[in-house]
């Protein structure tokens, strides 16, 4: 890992993604469904709203056939409401079936992680522990991993689900009316910018919040295990005072 302008990253963003991709492909059967799964379920979500619009024409057609004295035919729905039905049921099956097998393939993952972290912590020198924040480590053990296995869960799927619904929406946009695409595609620069610039101010943030979340780790590990010592020099205020200070910190950074 190298710094940064203060700010530590990996060497190379690429090598990790790799590595990462490698751990997740070893389940690749599962992947490969999660993936068709998803892009069933984006395709339903996007022709969904084609048979919600037909069903209220339909439906307004009804209403004005009964307000000029004529007779409803409530059977000139059932297709339309079937079609929904169809729509919507598998759309919230595949979603299902996605979310259930991901869960899997990401907890195979993170095990595998945490059993070669638990191997590497145990062939690091003594100078690597003394050299490094307790509360670091365990940062680094617990939250990084967890932010993984939240990525995979749910950004890895959110990514593919969002780039299949755009493709879709738009082929979708421009059937139903290409001017109004026009209008909205010249909008998206704009809102591009916006996204990136917010973007880099959340992602500052997010590096202080979990470096402020090491850190009163460790102040809290340290203070657990030398709590005889903190009791016998009565260093107990100065702790809590330590302990109040990093937490509102992070309280500030995480607002």
């Amino acid at each position: 890992r190298e710094v940064h302008e203060g700010e530590e990253r990996a060497e190379s963003f690429k090598t990790s993604a790799k590595r990462l991709a490698k751990y997740v492909l070893e389940q690749k059967t599962a992947f490969i469904i999660v993936v068709i799964t998803c892009a069933i379920s984006s395709l339903f979500s996007v022709v969904g709203p084609t048979y919600i619009g037909e069903a209220l024409d339909l439906l307004n057609e009804q209403v004005a056939i009964k307000l000029g004295g004529g007779d409803i035919s409530p059977e000139s729905l059932i297709p339309c409401v079937t079609a929904l039905v169809i729509v919507y049921g598998g759309m919230t099956v595949f979603s299902f079936i996605q979310q259930y097998v991901m869960a899997g393939v990401t907890a195979k993952v993170v095990r595998k992680l945490r059993e070669e972290i638990n191997k590497k912590l145990s062939s690091l020198p003594l100078k690597y522990y003394d050299s490094n924040s307790k509360g670091d480590i365990l940062s680094r053990i617990m939250n990084d991993v967890d932010n993984i296995s939240n990525t995979l869960q749910h950004n890895l799927i959110s990514i593919v689900s969002s780039v299949i619904t755009i493709v879709g929406v738009f082929v979708m946009m421009v059937i139903t009316n290409w001017f109004l695409t026009l209008f909205i595609v010249l909008l998206v620069p704009f809102t591009a910018i916006i996204a990136l610039k917010v973007l880099s101010v959340s992602r500052k943030l997010f590096k202080k919040q979990w470096d402020r979340t090491g850190e009163l780790n460790g102040h809290v590990e340290e203070i657990y295990t030398g709590h005889k010592i903190v009791k016998i020099f009565g260093q107990e205020q100065l702790a809590e005072d330590e302990f109040n200070d990093i937490n509102e910190d992070l309280v500030d950074v995480s607002c």
